[in-house]
Formats: structure tokens, sequence, C-alpha cells
């Protein structure tokens, strides 16, 4: 069997990391896969492509000019002809778009079976037009799978997508290949930090959703509390030059993007997830593969990864005094901290293993009928 999964990336995210783990692990079910990646010829996801073939990914790129590009469906189309896959995968909208419509395409009509994964719920996806979109490709498609139950939920009762139609499969980490470059120490070495500083940290996009700026309001309550703690606050985007002046504290450090985020949630004592609303959450799958707690809103899929008080804390969005309080009850605690942490990775392997959702996806994949199937 093959699977050509499609992509638009200008990056190397979460959805893009999701399918660098997944793609090789597919391999030992008997599931040959190909990454077609949608690519701006000025915005090459460079990093994400060389990712891939260090992974032992077959990958092919294809470029799309503009967001509804009306020649894409027909190279799409092209290529699908030549390569023959029994099913597409796409992630994200462009791709499920695009995918779409090359396989609806009269003069290339094929029989082959798209499946859909929902990565997330941004707030665009609530628009008319996009609903709209996002309906008809889910029409085409013989399988959603989104990656939370809050997903599940959204595509349903936002998307209109037939309940029957969606399953739910989570993110999987492989603890130990991801930690395998991680190097203890070299942060705060970096940084002029013994052992004993209390550290917290956010890795992410700084933009509206991922709720930097509620953590950015919490952090004076901490260091007032804890005068010896500080955060990194590791990530880019169209918020830093915003956030940056709210924090005249000396405690906040922001690291800008960084390509060592293993090393960064190695010497943390604790992750912070302030969203507002996500998917998913890859990046707390990785704390927990370092053994370390995440403190997070109880939102969208945050609540399907944390346990409360076993493996982290959930506090409420947008309040900065309850973040603040959570925060300082696990940097006060070391001992609960590593416990929470240990808890973390338990359940990380127990729940959130590759293997698992490999094995999931390859269900999903065989239990399409024949006569779609190619």
């Amino acid at each position: 069997m093959l699977v050509v999964h499609i992509i638009k990336a200008t990056g190397l995210a979460g959805a893009e990391a999701h399918l660098i783990a997944l793609l090789p692990a597919l391999r030992p079910l008997g599931i040959e896969t190909e990454l077609l990646v949608l690519a701006e010829p000025e915005r090459r996801p460079e990093a994400f492509l060389a990712a891939a073939r260090t992974a032992g990914i077959m990958v092919t790129t294809l470029p799309i000019y503009v967001d509804a590009d009306p020649a894409l469906p027909f190279r799409l189309a092209r290529h699908l002809r030549a390569a023959l896959p029994t099913i597409v995968h796409t992630h994200l909208i462009h791709a499920d778009l695009h995918a779409a419509a090359a396989l609806s395409i009269s003069n290339y009509r094929l029989p082959i079976a798209l499946v859909i994964s929902r990565h997330n719920d941004d707030r665009f996806r609530r628009l008319a037009m996009v609903k709209a979109i996002n309906r008809a490709a889910a029409h085409r498609a013989r399988k959603l799978i989104a990656i939370s139950d809050a997903l599940a939920e959204f595509a349903v009762r936002v998307e209109g997508v037939p309940r029957a139609k969606v399953t739910r499969i989570h993110y999987g980490l492989d603890p130990q290949a991801y930690l395998a470059r991680a190097v203890p120490g070299a942060i705060r070495r970096e940084m002029g930090w013994d052992e004993n500083v209390p550290v917290a940290a956010f890795v992410g996009r700084l933009t509206a959703q991922k709720g930097v700026e509620t953590l950015i309001a919490a952090w004076p309550i901490v260091a007032a509390r804890l005068t010896a703690a500080h955060l990194i606050v590791a990530g880019d985007g169209e918020l830093r030059s915003k956030l940056q002046p709210l924090s005249p504290n000396p405690s906040v450090h922001f690291l800008g993007w960084r390509s060592d985020v293993p090393n960064l949630l190695t010497d943390a004592d604790v992750l912070v997830a302030p969203s507002l609303w996500e998917g998913f959450g890859m990046v707390t799958l990785e704390a927990m593969a370092a053994r370390k707690p995440v403190v997070a809103s109880r939102v969208s899929a945050l609540p399907e990864i944390v346990a409360d008080g076993e493996t982290g804390l959930l506090v409420p969005p947008s309040d900065p005094e309850r973040l603040a309080e959570a925060l300082v009850a696990v940097l006060s605690d070391p001992a609960r901290a590593r416990r929470m942490g240990e808890q973390g990775r338990a359940r990380l392997e127990a729940e959130f293993s590759v293997r698992k959702m490999a094995e999931r996806h390859a269900e999903v994949y065989e239990a399409l009928p024949l006569a779609e199937r190619g």
C-alpha cells in the first residue's frame, strides 16, 4: 500500500513534526509513504524538508503560488496519476482543498481514497467561507482523522462533518529519539544559572492563540514570591515586538526561535502552555518526554494530554493570577515537580507512543473499502 501525504509547509511545527514521526513508523506495518510538500517558491521549508529526508522519508515538492492556486489541482492530479497511490492523506487546509479538487477533476478522476487529518481549530475555521471549503473537502474524503477529541467535536459541531466519518488519533512521540540530541545543562550554562535556579519555559509561536500575554502578566506575581526564578520565552511571531516591552523584569528572557528545544526542556523545571485554544500541543508531549510537569490552560485538547494534579496543573485561560499560583506551586516544590514529571513520562509511553499512533493510522487505511483503495 502506498499512501501519499500532502501538506503545505513554510517551517517545522506541530503538524510537520507529526509527519516526521508517523511516516517512518508506518513502514514496518507494510505501508509505504511519500511526503508531497506544497511549497511557496520564496518560503521553502528547508528545515522540514531536511528533517524528513534525514528520517528516510521519500520527499517531493510542488510549488504553490497563492492560497487558492487554480493550476495546483492539475499539477497534483498529474503527479498522482504517475505515482498511483492507494490513498491520499492530506494535512492542513491548503492540502485538503487542492487534493480534493485534484481527485475530482473529470479529466483526471482517479480511484484513490482521500483521508484528511484535522490538526487545529484556528479561529478562521469558523468563517462561513472556510467552513464551506472544509465541508466540501470532507465530503470527498472517506475518513477524517482528528488529533484530539476536542478537534473531533469541532469537526462535527462547527464544520458539519458526519460523526461516523470522524475518528480520533492522538499524536505520538518517541522520548528516546526526541532526547537523543539533548545536552543536559547546556541552557543553564548559557544563561549562567546553576541547577538550583527555578526555571519556567514557554516554547511556541508568539501569537494570540498561545496566550503569552497572560504569561507575561502572571510572571511579576511569580517573581515577587520566587525572587530567584527565571522565565524563558523561546519562539518568535508577530507579538514579540509587543510582548518584550511588557516584560522589563530581568528574570524574563526572550530567546527567539531555537533549534535546541530538547535542551530547553531538559534544563527547565516546568513547561508553561497558556494557550487560548490548541488543536493538540505537541510541545506538551516533548516536556513529558523530558520528565517535566506542564502548567497549561484548561482549553481544547490540553486536558486530554495533561492529567491535572498528576502530570501537571490545569488553569483557566486568560487568568494571570491562577496561572501564577500554579507556577509558584510547581516551582516551589521540586519534589512534587519531579513526581509529576515522572508520571508525565509514564503517561507519554502508555498513551502517546509513536507505535500506537502508527497502528491506529494503519487500521484506518486498511478499513477503507477495497474498491476505493485502488
